[in-house]
């Protein structure tokens, strides 16, 4: 009697772990490839990044560190550059995010535009913290200014987004047929 119950268990989460959607509000942390700069970037265009740390539901890994993400440019202005992510693949698995935006601001933009509010080659944790947009999950969001006014959004920079909405993407196997 006490086995029916363990079996159902293990089924829901063999079912959470591979070909299901990705829970709303689940944190994914990421690294770009390549810096995004307000001076370069357009909206539309695309970037590729890893995930920063394992992606774990109940206890059990879902998506591997360096798993590759793609995201987009959402909003570009002379002093900010917005960026989004819309894909995660990981293996044999695809899934289409929907996920905050985070939002990089030069020193023209009204913030970012104080010497300890910069860094170089990376983000230093609690200095210079620009309070994330209503939009916006970032956990160690120190401004890094660029040249001049530019917003630039350093490759290796930790960036972390919230998950709106994640769709597995997957084929199905179909069912066989009846003869």
């Amino acid at each position: 009697m006490h086995t029916l119950p363990r079996i159902l268990l293990l089924i829901c989460a063999a079912a959470l772990a591979k070909g299901a959607d990705i829970p709303k509000g689940t944190k994914i942390s990421e690294r770009l490839d390549s810096p995004l700069s307000s001076r370069n970037a357009r909206v539309g265009a695309t970037f590729d990044s890893n995930l920063a740390s394992d992606l774990v539901f109940n206890g059990k890994i879902f998506a591997p560190a360096g798993a590759r993400l793609r995201g987009r440019v959402t909003d570009v202005e002379s002093a900010t550059v917005s960026i989004t992510l819309d894909d995660l693949e990981t293996g044999s698995s695809r899934y289409e995010l929907k996920t905050t935006d985070y939002t990089q601001h030069g020193k023209g933009a009204g913030r970012g535009s104080s010497p300890g509010q910069r860094a170089i080659g990376g983000t230093i944790a609690g200095i210079g913290k620009t309070p994330p947009t209503p939009d916006s999950n970032i956990e160690l969001g120190v401004p890094l200014g660029g040249s001049g006014s530019d917003a630039v959004i350093p490759a290796q920079m930790l960036i972390s987004f919230k998950v709106i909405k994640g769709r597995d993407l997957t084929p199905k196997p179909s069912a066989p047929k009846a003869d």
